[in-house]
Parts: structure tokens; sequence; C-alpha cells
């Protein structure tokens, strides 16, 4: 007869553990509606729109933190919250050239691990850009460690914008709170720089350069060791107050280059990097996670997401940061709660090109500085 070998870390003694589970009302799913830990059950919670977890965080954030967000376009929502809040958000604004078409914010969207780290080891660690990642496509060039934004370029203006993402990623030595928001395992790798990409390369681009191109599905340890390295990048680089928020995109990926459904390839990505994210996060004293990703996908999808279905609501937006920073000791409400990005943005179009140009940080920059004296418009 085989025994079962006891487990490494014991955990908590049995007593304990049911005394602590009676004593939290957060502890369970679902009680009687009547008892008087009913609201804050997870069903009680989600009576109220969102069942936003119970997080003791190690560390708290201050009103004078620099923050800097990286990662998908879950990221720039973050970072339209919190500066809404009146914080100092350094990741906001991008510089481009008059005219670029297009780099602004969501041009510096980070997908993976991999093209996170990248762009800390080109920005923080000195390590040089190699030419050859810039791609040609078509009667131009492609940078594929972008998002994927506008159509392709002259050479010499994706090696001058690759001064100005050095520039940009490089400000995370300044700041003093970073919030990573990880998206996406499913990674194209490009054998001729040995980089993995922040992009799908196109049908044309495959076709051009046969057997350059490969996708593979990143796994646990692959994403843990680059998380880890990017911490370490960081902390060698950053500030000494460095704090670390690891959180997962709940954007879900909108297309898999695997046999398995995509609704399957999401859900195995996902459940990959929020492993990683809580188990580098008890390691590390500098580094929390923040429940995200639980926050807006176990809520009403109609609340939760806008009619794609993919990108995150301004009602979850708000939620997420809002509960962020109270859990991490700051109050910080709105000043102008009536003020929404897109909605500016659509009612003004010279603003949305100011914004993409590098002119404003944002529509709420500009509504704050000129906006609201000129009396635009804040709806379409």
């Amino acid at each position: 007869m085989h025994s079962i070998a006891a487990p490494h870390d014991p955990g908590v003694e049995g007593a304990q553990a049911w005394e602590r589970s009676v004593a939290e009302p957060h502890a369970v799913w679902d009680v009687p509606v009547e008892s008087e830990k009913f609201p804050r059950s997870v069903r009680g919670r989600l009576a109220n729109g969102f069942a936003t977890p119970n997080v003791e965080p190690k560390f708290r954030v201050m009103p004078d933190d620099a923050f800097f967000c990286i990662g998908s376009c879950f990221a720039r929502v973050i970072e339209r919250q919190l500066r809404y809040r009146g914080l100092n958000v350094t990741s906001m604004r991008f510089r481009a050239e008059p005219g670029d078409p297009g780099i602004g914010a969501n041009g510096v969207n980070k997908y993976t691990t991999a093209s996170m780290l990248n762009e800390m080891r080109w920005s923080l660690a000195g390590v040089p850009f190699p030419d050859e990642a810039i791609v040609p496509d078509g009667s131009g060039y492609r940078d594929l460690q972008l998002a994927d934004i506008g159509g392709p370029i002259s050479l010499e203006r994706a090696r001058e914008r690759r001064g100005e993402l050095r520039e940009y990623f490089g400000r995370l030595k300044d700041a003093s709170v970073v919030i990573l928001t990880l998206g996406l395992v499913e990674v194209w790798y490009d054998r001729a720089t040995q980089l993995y990409l922040n992009i799908t390369p196109s049908w044309d681009t495959v076709q051009r350069f046969p057997g350059r191109f490969s996708v593979h599905v990143s796994d646990y340890a692959e994403n843990r060791a680059r998380i880890a390295e990017m911490l370490d990048l960081l902390t060698a680089a950053g500030r000494s107050d460095l704090r670390v928020i690891l959180t997962v995109s709940p954007v879900p990926m909108h297309r898999t280059f695997t046999s398995t459904d995509v609704l399957t390839a999401n859900v195995y990505g996902k459940s990959t990097l929020r492993a990683v994210a809580g188990d580098i996060a008890r390691e590390r004293a500098n580094v929390e996670y923040w429940p995200a990703y639980e926050i807006v996908t176990v809520c009403d999808r109609s609340r939760a997401y806008a009619p794609d279905q993919s990108h995150v609501s301004e009602d979850a937006g708000e939620e997420v940061v809002r509960a962020f920073l109270s859990s991490f000791g700051l109050q910080a409400e709105r000043p102008f709660p009536e003020f929404l990005e897109k909605e500016y943005l659509s009612a003004n179009p010279d603003v949305r090109t100011a914004v993409a140009e590098g002119t404003f940080a944002s529509g709420y920059e500009h509504w704050l500085r000129h906006g609201s004296a000129e009396g635009r418009s804040l709806r379409p």
C-alpha cells in the first residue's frame, strides 16, 4: 500500500483555519440572505454590482506617487482612472512627431511578458535594439514590438520611434508605483532576431519571410522567469521606494493560432498569468497582486464590458481603480465624474488628433487646461 507524502508546507493548523474562515464574512461565496454576513459574501457583493475582493496589501500608495502603467489596453483604462483622480501618471504622455500615424497611448500597448521584458532591456539595461527587428512591410517598414497601429512607415521614422520608446519606457526608473497588466501567453517568435514579438505578423509578412516566424504558447515557468527578470531590472534601475502591482487584464484574447477554441485558449492564458502573478507577489515584499481580473470577469458582463464584450466598460474601470486605491490606503475621488475620455474625444476630433500626436497626454488634460473654459462638449 502506497502512502501519500505530507505537503512540504504544512500550512495553517486545522482549528485555526476553521476559526479564521468562520470569522471572515468574505471567506464564503454565499450565505442566507437574512444573515448579517450576506452583504460581504460574494453573492451579496454581486447584488450591489461588483464583488470587489478583500485585499490586505503589504504596502500603501501615496498622493504624491508617480505611477507608470505597462500592459495592454487595460493599462490605458487604469491610467485614465488614476489621472481622473489627479494623480501623477508618467506613462500617459507619448510625444510623437506631428502627423505621426497614431503611436500615441495605444501604440505602447504590451500584450506579453516577453514584449514587456524586451522594452525594459532596451530602456533600462542598455541592451541595443536590433535594427533587423524593423521588418519590411509593403511600401515601408513595421516595428513588430509595437502595437498594431497605422500602416507601414519609413525606415528612418521607425528608427526615430525607437529613440522615443527608449525615453518613454526609461521613465520606469523614476516611477514609485509600477502597474503591470498581464495579457497573453500566446506569443510569436522571430527566428531572425531571436526575439519574441509584441504583435502577430500579418499574413503577408509571414508569406514574405517563409520560416522566419512561429507561434508559441508560453508556460508558467517562462512567464515567471520573465516577470522575475523585469522586477530585478526595475529594482536595479529604479527608485528605492519602488512598489509594483501585478494584475491580469480581463480583456480576452482576440484570436488564437493554435488548434484550441479561443475561449479555452483564453482561460488557459489568463489562468497561467494569474498563478504566476500571485506566486511572485507572495515572495517579494514590494510586489502585490491586485484582483482586477476577478472584479471584472465575475460580475454581469453587460455591466463589466463594452458592447463588443471584449473591452472593459467605464463602470468596471471606475470600480477597479477606486477599490484599488482604497485598499492601498488612498482615498481619491474624481472631482469631475461627468467627464469620460472616449466621449470627449468623439465630440472633439481636433483634440483626438492632438492627443494622438502627443500634444496632450489625454483628452482629460485638454479639458482641464482649455476645454472646460472653452465650453467644449463632453458628449458627441
